[in-house]
């Protein structure tokens, strides 16, 4: 068969939606415009692909949410069905439902297919397997142009085997239960069109389908833009012979960039370390070298980083202990060569440059009961040493940033108790308690030497260091 991809006129697939969707009795009459033609509440914002061919048209229609009005509830089935949110967030890879950015979900719906050869019934879409697989190969072109990142659908029993033929077993999440929807019972799932394309082209299984789905999936997807791609898989589509067109190339290259989350947090950590150079130029105490200042301030930012990835992933003690050092020294060197180049400096500087480090290494240290102490998110540091944010758990349980975790490790001295529902829902209250503390804490100091408290100071965090590395 003779098949033709075309991006047709909305009008031409409509007319195909409707007639199939009369025929199974999913509308009626009433539902229809004066042109005779079923649109909906969702039909300004979807994309409609029809496959022809000498005997059938097969359509489907790709839904976009609204990222104003409803966002992710602004697709059909994550409105009217019962969804499993923590399956809708392994279904997109993510470790919580507001990474997922209503922009990049759309929704497959409509499918529907019809003979076009005079004389001959309708038959129903399960029937239509090559077109629908073409279908299908059009709807991963569209994704991959616009940057989707996750399809969402609701399918009757007898759909999940033809998609495990058509995109492949395994490509799709249940995420909620089945219930009645536009006729019979359906199933919501949700799958991200990435992977698909990567199972498809990656295979050898050799298997009934895999060398037809291959083959037209790489029809489908010639010339496809990269400007929303990675480029790892610009090379897969390379590799398959999928040639690629690129007519922003700065601004595709800067997108790479900016979806690499690893990327991303270096640049941040090197950008912010060498601007840092501008409030030091401004200190006229200062007699070191600016160049040489932003040189240690940029290597060190980077081998703290390093460091602290040793210490987390260190196979033993040794090198759990070299990470520790190795991000204490990076932190603690670009002050050093300030301090040792210049002096007498004003009060401000000391407050500015000292400040946060006198803060997180006082003599006592206290927390809010819901608070958490850490030089990173828990993404930012999955994103490092696993390679993924999805792995944020477990990042957030190895940084041991509660207060709780903190008390146990005696990296805090003491937690303020808040109130029920958290510090923000009595603000007067928690206030006090923040007063009554520090005035408490602070009586505990007077009449003692400073070099008494700076020795007390030292050994508190000397003795952090060896409890930790024992245990």
């Amino acid at each position: 068969m003779d098949t033709e991809y075309s991006a047709s006129t909305d009008r031409e697939a409509a007319r195909i939606h409707t007639e199939v969707y009369l025929d199974k009795r999913y509308i009626d009459e009433s539902d229809l415009n004066e042109e005779g033609l079923y649109v909906d509440a969702y039909s300004p914002r979807s994309t409609r692909i029809l496959v022809e061919s000498d005997e059938k048209e097969t359509t489907m229609r790709i839904i976009r949410a609204d990222k104003k009005e409803g966002g992710l509830l602004s697709l059909p089935t994550l409105s009217q069905f019962a969804i499993n949110p923590v399956a809708l967030r392994d279904a997109a890879r993510v470790s919580r439902l507001s990474q997922i950015n209503p922009k990049n979900v759309v929704e497959l719906s409509g499918l529907a297919s019809i003979r076009t050869e005079p004389g001959l019934s309708r038959l129903d879409m399960l029937q239509q397997f090559d077109a629908t697989r073409q279908v299908y190969s059009l709807a991963l072109r569209n994704s991959l142009d616009q940057g989707d990142t996750l399809w969402v659908m609701n399918v009757d029993d007898k759909m999940f085997s033809f998609l495990d033929k058509v995109l492949g077993e395994g490509s799709y999440e249940v995420i909620g239960d089945a219930q009645e929807y536009m006729g019979p019972a359906t199933t919501p799932i949700a799958m991200r069109p990435y992977d698909i394309v990567k199972n498809t082209l990656s295979s050898n299984s050799g298997g009934r389908y895999q060398e037809k789905n291959k083959q037209d999936l790489q029809r489908a997807l010639e010339g496809v833009s990269e400007e929303h791609i990675s480029l790892g898989m610009r090379n897969l589509l390379r590799n398959n012979g999928i040639t690629t067109s690129n007519e922003r190339p700065f601004q595709t290259g800067f997108n790479r960039i900016w979806r690499n989350k690893k990327a991303s947090f270096y640049g941040g950590i090197v950008g912010y370390s060498a601007l840092r150079f501008v409030g030091v130029g401004a200190v006229e105490e200062f007699e070191g070298s600016l160049p040489a200042f932003v040189a240690i301030d940029v290597g060190t930012a980077v081998t703290q980083v390093g460091s602290m990835e040793l210490f987390f992933k260190g196979k033993n003690r040794a090198i759990r202990a070299l990470g520790v050092i190795g991000t204490g020294a990076s932190f603690a060197a670009p002050y050093a060569y300030f301090w040792a180049n210049g002096q007498d400096y004003p009060p401000y500087v000391n407050a500015i440059a000292g400040g946060a480090v006198a803060l997180a290494t006082g003599n006592r240290v206290v927390m809010l009961e819901h608070a958490i102490y850490s030089v990173i998110s828990p993404e930012g540091c999955a994103s490092i040493l696993w390679r993924s944010s999805n792995e944020s758990e477990k990042a957030a349980e190895s940084l041991k940033l509660t207060a709780q975790d903190l008390l146990e490790l005696d990296v805090i001295d003491e937690i303020i108790k808040e109130p029920r529902g958290g510090a923000h829902r009595d603000v007067t209250s928690i206030c006090k308690q923040i007063k009554d503390c520090i005035l408490r804490v602070s009586k505990e100091f007077d009449g003692i030497p400073s070099d008494k408290i700076i020795s007390q100071r030292e050994e508190k965090y000397l003795c952090i260091g060896k409890k930790f590395l024992l245990n």
